[in-house]
């Protein structure tokens, strides 16, 4: 589990990836929380990708994002990873966003933000900053 606790919200995450074939990746892999206030700035979520099947934890505190209505991943390679089901604990409540194993592109330029971010997807963008 990382911790990230530069922020004065904390949100807790759990990340489940599919077991099939090819669903896991060795990417560092960012997650960017969409809120009704917001989008965050992006946090490193793992440095070495995830194994299929598996389930992360990790806390993260960031601005007051208001209700979250969408989570985005980036990762700096197009290596498959196919996020199962991502729940995001705050405030007392509970989220949960189901991909289906559905991967999303984005050009290297592509800035998350409210107009832009799906539910749940995966960009293959530059490292970042």
């Amino acid at each position: 589990m990382q911790l990230d606790l530069t922020g004065n919200q904390r949100y807790e995450l759990e990340i489940k990836t599919e077991d099939g074939e090819d669903a896991g990746t060795k990417a560092p892999i960012w997650v960017n929380l969409i809120g009704s206030k917001g989008v965050s700035n992006p946090k490193l979520c793992s440095e070495t990708g995830f194994e299929k099947g598996s389930m992360f934890e990790t806390i993260i505190s960031e601005k007051d994002m208001g209700e979250i209505i969408g989570i985005t991943f980036t990762q700096t390679e197009p290596l498959p990873w196919r996020p199962n089901e991502v729940k995001v604990k705050y405030k007392g409540k509970e989220v949960i966003f189901k991909s289906h194993g559905v991967i999303l592109a984005c050009p290297a330029n592509c800035k998350v933000t409210l107009e832009n971010a799906p539910a749940v997807g995966i960009v293959h963008a530059p490292r970042p900053e």
